[in-house]
């Protein structure tokens, strides 16, 4: 062996224990467990007296079945509105989930649902892009993400067929399969519903799906409760 393969083998080895080394030190940062200290949205529509459409509805469910979304109140398609989340610790991620829109069959396509989000971290800034699907989708990022502080702002809209309101509702964040498990919320008050309102969905009680990724791709929901600060 020659005195140049020699050294691209040194190289690659060298290479290769720090990539591990880095690798070893991202994952001593993941917490798995965190609390969200702060909520804080832009705008919020408030046109109807039983319904909250607050930021928390990123974290929170009832079921599946009628999953009350974030929407933003400013005027038009909200172009700019946001959500920020603070947490009590840094958190580690490198993938994402979100939920477009508004999960619901008959207010999906009515209301706006997000094209591409711009996702303010402490140190940088990076856009990504939604399906036009009442799906959860799974997005991974180039590289990790160290924060305690997430600002999810609109940047473009699929256009509703009726309302100009822009929907979000789900966030999960994950480091490879492993989910940022959100154990506490603040309180956003107590909801005013209406005798003839379904409390199941004008106001959801508070639970916070856990989310497990299978093989194939696909991801499966299980109810687990969640606590209020």
């Amino acid at each position: 062996m020659n005195y140049k393969k020699i050294m691209i083998l040194f190289l690659v080895i060298v290479l290769y224990s720090v990539q591990s080394i880095s690798n070893n030190s991202q994952k001593n940062k993941f917490i798995s467990k965190v609390k969200v200290t702060s909520i804080k949205a832009t705008s919020i529509l408030e046109k109807y007296s039983h319904v909250r459409y607050y930021p928390h509805n990123l974290l929170n469910t009832s079921t599946l079945a009628y999953r009350m979304p974030w929407v933003e109140g400013k005027k038009g398609p909200g172009i700019g509105e946001s959500v920020t989340l603070t947490f009590d610790k840094k958190i580690l991620f490198n993938k994402l989930i979100f939920m477009n829109g508004f999960y619901h069959e008959k207010w999906f396509s009515l209301n706006n649902r997000i094209k591409t989000l711009k996702i303010y971290l402490e140190n940088k800034m990076f856009t990504i892009t939604l399906k036009d699907m009442m799906k959860a989708q799974f997005i991974s990022l180039k590289n990790p993400a160290y924060t305690k502080k997430i600002k999810i702002e609109i940047a473009s809209i699929y256009k509703g067929t009726k309302y100009q309101d822009t929907c979000l509702s789900l966030v999960r964040f994950f480091y490879n399969d492993n989910e940022v498990q959100i154990t506490s919320i603040p309180k956003y008050g107590l909801c005013n519903i209406e005798e003839k309102i379904s409390a199941s969905w004008a106001c959801p009680p508070g639970g916070q799906p856990e989310i497990s990724l299978k093989t194939d791709g696909t991801i499966e929901f299980k109810s687990t409760k969640l606590l209020f600060d």
